[in-house]
């Protein structure tokens, strides 16, 4: 068998795009995103081009592919999924990445009551913050952190704090965006 070489029925063009609105779809105006790493199911790796598409050959077995988890260290964000199945029938397939924003902050007790951080004031650790759905408990130093998709969000102390005595009216939260 030997000199046999694959030969495929397809090649399926693969978009990788900046979804800008993180709805998922490749809206007008949206832009390509070259340089992305996609792995399909047989460890064969793709790079997008300048236009923002790889071009995978597909056999008679559907491939698996997949987003790159390095691209997600890159501060961008799926807004669809990160594996797709490919087959010879499959037109173009669209991965969509939106950038991520950092919130930091730092959760402290505002014993002077003037809602700043003034020099002296204690920080807190194990309050429980939220961010929509998504929840982290303050560090020892009082610092929580999440990456978000751009959009509004609502950061809250949650109540019922297990972890603190005292009045959450005297907890204030301040937050950085950090780049």
């Amino acid at each position: 068998m030997e000199g046999l070489r694959f030969r495929p029925l397809s090649e399926v063009k693969v978009r990788v795009f900046l979804d800008r609105n993180a709805n998922g779809k490749y809206d007008q105006g949206e832009t390509v995103i070259p340089g992305i790493i996609l792995r399909d199911s047989q460890g064969r790796l793709f790079s997008t081009d300048s236009e923002g598409v790889a071009t995978v050959p597909v056999g008679l077995k559907p491939v698996l592919l997949q987003l790159s988890t390095a691209e997600m260290e890159k501060n961008l964000y799926p807004t669809t999924e990160i594996s797709r199945v490919i087959t010879v029938d499959s037109r173009e397939v669209l991965f969509g990445l939106t950038p991520v924003t950092h919130i930091k902050g730092v959760v402290y007790r505002d014993s002077n009551g003037n809602g700043r951080r003034d020099q002296g004031e204690q920080t807190i650790a194990n309050i429980l913050i939220k961010a929509g759905s998504r929840e982290k408990l303050t560090s020892e130093g009082g610092i929580f952190e999440f990456k978000l998709i751009p959009e509004a969000w609502t950061i809250t102390i949650a109540p019922k704090q297990p972890y603190y005595r005292g009045s959450l009216k005297e907890l204030r939260i301040e937050i950085r965006r950090e780049k």
